[in-house]
């Protein structure tokens, strides 16, 4: 287990920054101190990582395989704030770009598969008229990524709303205000409104949760508040009955078997990553909680310093592997199939109008073995006779009974084949995928007929001779299916 601490401004650190380490929340010694602050800590599978801010201002990240010894830091450009993973072996680490001024604001992504290698993905610019863009915490699940945001668009019009991203953390998309994690009063929770806030993101392999508060302003009478919202795709939220007992958590995690928070100082993490810093009064900051339905918390501990963030740990297992990711490798164009090296190299490109067997050879390489082939008899009118080899949701489609002779094919996917570790598998050029709603496919997509229609079907892309196209298929304002070549002109 694993906390980081520290409170730090853009141009300075102080030393009370480090990270701390042992075999429960109870007992937390020191493992790594210096110079540097750090505000988010993740951890997968035998790796953890640590991100905040060095004394200079620029983002710093610490990575160890076991929570006691902690490699050197390497930096980046910009102040950190909180860092995340997917079972893929992704990290993503948010932060706020170091080049723009306070009013304003930009969040800047970064990306790494070993904790050690950091590259700047994307600068998120606040929308349109708001100002005081922060990242609050980032988190992974089902396939998507989500942000937790500050920003304001007014000097009492301050809140939280989340980011989405689909491609891991190179665009995100805003969630529309009716699927933000709701107040029983409609709205976004009030807890998560104003400065003094505090807020934490994670899922537990089933759902997301956000869980935020408000800590009084001194000399206020107020208590302290919380509210927590849970999503199991982190599109649609829901508030569970009953109010948040004991504490105002933040650095939200989740334990394996029970969710694992912190009580983060008055200032929060976002603001003193900004230059806001609120000297902690008390025991305010120094708690460990524990917790099985996010509702009633448990104090583990008080420790002697502010803590920020906590993640849990497992040093005997070995980290996910790095090496392609299957769910960003295939992507639909209305002529090929492409098998990608990576987000913009086109590695190989299969034509619908020619043998699958390359196709088939890529798709077996990434998924394993087809199940057994399945023949479909035609109608002998408009519907051939073919034949299906299909990968756990991705099925391959050729025209009559042996693929390795057949001269065309074509790719569909289905909501059945969608996974944890690989929930996408196919993605347009446009990086929409299974479970994109019909408000990011408009953002990914302008102009399509996703402006018009919350079900039914949309052409994202037509072939030269307008007969084909990529499909995708919209179903309770979510793609459930997609399909390539699609034929765009009934001849039967």
């Amino acid at each position: 287990m694993v906390t980081g601490t520290g409170e730090a401004d853009r141009t300075q650190a102080s030393r009370s920054g480090g990270v701390r380490a042992g075999t429960d929340g109870r007992n937390l010694r020191q493992t790594a101190s210096g110079d540097s602050a750090y505000f988010g800590v993740a951890a997968s599978a035998g790796l953890a990582v640590a991100v905040g801010v060095d004394p200079s201002g620029r983002g710093g990240v610490l990575r160890s395989a076991n929570g006691l010894r902690w490699h050197d830091p390497v930096t980046v450009p910009d102040p950190l704030v909180d860092v995340a993973h997917s079972p893929d072996g992704t990290w993503l680490a948010v932060g706020r770009a170091r080049d723009v001024e306070d009013f304003a604001g930009a969040i800047v992504v970064y990306r790494s598969t070993d904790g050690r290698t950091w590259n700047l993905v994307t600068r998120h610019e606040a929308d349109g008229g708001r100002y005081g863009h922060r990242p609050l915490a980032v988190a992974h699940g089902g396939g998507r990524w989500l942000m937790l945001v500050h920003d304001c668009a007014g000097a009492s019009l301050c809140g939280a709303h989340l980011l989405s991203s689909i491609d891991r953390g190179a665009s995100w998309t805003r969630m529309p205000e009716e699927e933000q994690p709701q107040g029983r009063d409609g709205t976004i929770p009030n807890a998560l409104l104003g400065l003094g806030r505090t807020a934490g993101l994670a899922h537990d392999g089933r759902r997301f949760a956000v869980i935020g508060g408000r800590d009084p302003r001194p000399g206020s009478e107020a208590t302290p508040s919380a509210v927590v919202a849970t999503s199991a795709d982190g599109v649609i939220w829901e508030r569970p009955e009953g109010e948040v007992r004991e504490a105002v958590p933040t650095g939200l995690t989740w334990g394996g078997d029970t969710w694992l928070a912190v009580d983060g100082p008055p200032s929060g993490p976002a603001n003193a990553a900004a230059g806001a810093s609120t000297p902690p009064v008390g025991d305010a900051g120094r708690g460990v909680w524990a917790g099985t339905d996010l509702l009633g918390w448990t104090k583990l501990a008080t420790l002697d310093a502010p803590v920020r963030d906590i993640a849990v740990l497992d040093p005997d297992r070995a980290p996910a592997p790095t090496g392609r990711t299957p769910a960003e490798s295939l992507r639909l164009r209305p002529q090929a199939l492409e098998l990608m090296a990576d987000e913009r190299t086109v590695e190989k490109a299969f034509r619908y109008d020619a043998s699958p067997t390359g196709a088939i050879a890529a798709l077996t390489a990434l998924y394993g073995a087809p199940a057994a082939p399945l023949f479909r008899a035609g109608d002998g009118i408009c519907v051939p006779d073919r034949t299906e080899l299909r990968w756990d949701g991705i099925t391959l489609t050729v025209p009559g009974r042996d693929p390795a002779t057949a001269r065309s094919f074509d790719v569909r996917q289905e909501a059945a084949g969608a996974t944890e570790q690989d929930p996408a598998r196919l993605r347009t050029v446009q990086g929409i995928a299974l479970g994109t709603t019909r408000e990011q496919v408009r953002a990914l997509a302008p102009g399509s007929p996703a402006d018009k229609s919350d079900q039914g079907e949309l052409v994202l892309a037509e072939s030269q001779d307008g007969e084909s196209g990529v499909l995708v298929h919209l179903a309770e304002r979510r793609v459930s299916w997609m399909a390539a070549p699609s034929a765009l002109v009934d001849v039967c």
